[in-house]
């Protein structure tokens, strides 16, 4: 119970961090929804992790395709949206497309520097790094040296929801063209493929992908000043 105990802790204490990025009269469901069910889904680490690591799961056709592109998009794709939106808006001669990519790449940047330091404080081991397959591995500072203990929360989570949300908004807000909508929504496939594929390469736990994305929707709301 002790150990139950002392991660649950860890976990609220990483999770206040989320929570503090954005003042509390700002904050919307975006970003307490997953830092709630982060905070609910740790019980469930365990289970769900077995789950969409099996066999029958991960390697259900089409799953390791969705994988692939989702490894991708949480790390070159997500750091990458940011500068090509805003060539896309200077060849274009876009203002709201250029302010647009600015926004997602300050974003993106604020969750990767937000995520990282958690990371390290946290020190929560990877399902791939534990003995006993238990999520229940933290020590403080353990991320600064071991990448087997930088879990907490999920980059890939942060980086692509980040992106995502920013850009978004930016392209909804930018006028009523029918690509806009169906970009904004090919940007949110896309980071919830990168957080599933997370689950399912066992790099990290439920919570840690949940946790992520309420941080990369913190850092999208802080950017635009809402």
């Amino acid at each position: 119970m002790r150990r139950h105990a002392r991660a649950g802790m860890a976990l609220a204490t990483a999770l206040a961090g989320v929570a503090d990025v954005v003042p509390a009269q700002r904050a919307e469901p975006a970003v307490v929804l997953p830092v709630a069910g982060a905070a609910l889904a740790f019980p469930f680490d365990s289970l769900t992790s077995r789950w969409l690591a099996s066999p029958p799961v991960a390697t259900a056709p089409g799953v390791p395709a969705l994988a692939a592109i989702g490894r991708r998009t949480g790390d070159v794709g997500a750091l990458a949206a940011g500068p090509v939106t805003w060539l896309a808006g200077a060849i274009g001669d876009d203002p709201a497309l250029r302010g647009t990519g600015r926004d997602v790449g300050r974003s993106v940047l604020l969750a990767l520097a937000t995520t990282t330091a958690i990371k390290v404080l946290a020190g929560r081991t990877r399902p791939d790094a534990t003995a006993d397959g238990s999520p229940r591995h933290w020590r403080w500072l353990a991320g600064l040296r071991d990448e087997g203990r930088r879990s907490f929360p999920s980059g890939h989570a942060s980086l692509s929801t980040a992106a995502a949300v920013s850009l978004a908004w930016g392209l909804r807000t930018g006028g009523d063209h029918g690509w806009r909508d169906a970009a904004a929504l090919g940007a949110y496939a896309l980071a919830g493929t990168a957080i599933l594929s997370r689950v399912r390469d066992r790099r990290h736990w439920l919570s840690d992908v949940l946790a992520g994305a309420a941080l990369g929707t913190a850092s999208a709301l802080v950017v635009r000043g809402r």
